[in-house]
């Protein structure tokens, strides 16, 4: 498997990373041990000891409470890291490239043809819609065509035929 160079990059960076936390924390508890060596050969005067509490740098385990804490030492070597990174985070819509369909007339949706995010063409079936506003301008508009062919009917057999017709 072939990792992209920007992954190459950033595991490389957490490996040199990590290789200078371990070395500083490495350094730094040697200087500390020490430090506690030279304190403990220097004589302190007794109004010092009275007066601070007593504190240790170092925390003493015994075996048993090292194997129950699961503390052991091991040897750098290869390993296989992950190459996923869980994140937070909200999946949503290109609001670019998204168009908010209104329908001109109440109604209940009886069926929808498309799913959401899915591209459309013009003139496509997105969705059936049950609406009785529309069922009584459907009827309206047929009872007004009905009327308009029964005036041009009674129009056309009143009007004579011929250049003699005035009014």
């Amino acid at each position: 498997m072939t990792l992209p160079p920007q992954q190459r990059r950033a595991i490389a960076l957490i490996v040199v990373l990590g290789a200078l936390a371990a070395a500083g924390l490495w350094f730094g508890m040697g200087a500390r041990q020490a430090a506690t060596s030279e304190a403990e050969a220097a004589p302190a005067p007794a109004a010092t000891e009275q007066a601070e509490a007593p504190h240790a740098e170092t925390l003493a385990m015994t075996a048993e409470a090292i194997a129950n804490a699961k503390i052991g030492v091991e040897t750098a070597g290869a390993a296989e890291l992950r190459t996923e990174v869980v994140l937070p985070g909200e999946i949503r819509l290109n609001e670019d490239r998204t168009a908010h369909v209104v329908p001109r007339v109440a109604g209940v949706a009886e069926k929808v043809a498309v799913e959401l995010g899915q591209p459309v063409a013009r003139g496509q079936l997105l969705a059936v819609l049950s609406s009785p506003a529309l069922s009584d301008q459907r009827s309206e508009l047929q009872a007004a065509q009905q009327r308009l062919a029964l005036a041009q009917e009674t129009h056309a057999r009143k009007a004579p035929v011929g250049a003699g017709y005035r009014r």
